[in-house]
């Protein structure tokens, strides 16, 4: 006959190390959830109740942003939190930006005409020596070597 599967909190022995930190994971999901409730919707999800440790809860957030009006709410937050642990006695607010790369927007501009390049030629060509003229003959370079061809207007 086969066992029926036990939960995490069924398998774990209810004295022993394991016992104390399960009482650390429920007391910080409630931390979590008292801090849901007392801050705005938009910045809620941006703050993570972390660990806690003579008396102090860190918050964490990955922005300096959300840690100065974090800095702002303190006493709202440490007064909501007491009510859940009395003993808590002050909060640490800590900035760990996450290690996200933004992806890059591909281009979205349209391919210059060949009629729109001749013009750029001949306005460079009808300047004088000017940062609008190097900036021309730049643009006219660039497109000829991301073409490759010897004649960038064909």
């Amino acid at each position: 006959m086969l066992k029926k599967p036990q939960t995490f909190r069924e398998a774990l022995p209810q004295q022993g190390p394991f016992e104390r930190l399960l009482v650390q994971a429920r007391r910080t999901q409630q931390f979590q959830r008292a801090l849901q409730g007392v801050l705005p919707a938009p910045m809620a999800p941006l703050v993570r109740a972390g660990g806690q440790e003579n008396g102090q809860l860190l918050l964490q957030t990955d922005s300096n942003a959300v840690a100065g009006k974090l800095r702002q709410l303190l006493p709202t937050l440490l007064r909501t939190l007491q009510a859940i642990d009395p003993d808590l006695l002050t909060l640490k607010i800590q900035v760990q930006p996450q290690q996200q790369r933004l992806a890059r927007r591909p281009r979205q501009g349209q391919p210059l005409s060949a009629e729109t390049l001749q013009e750029f030629d001949r306005l460079a060509c009808s300047l004088p020596p000017s940062p609008l003229r190097t900036a021309l003959e730049r643009l006219l370079a660039h497109r000829q070597r991301r073409t490759g061809q010897d004649d960038p207007y064909s």
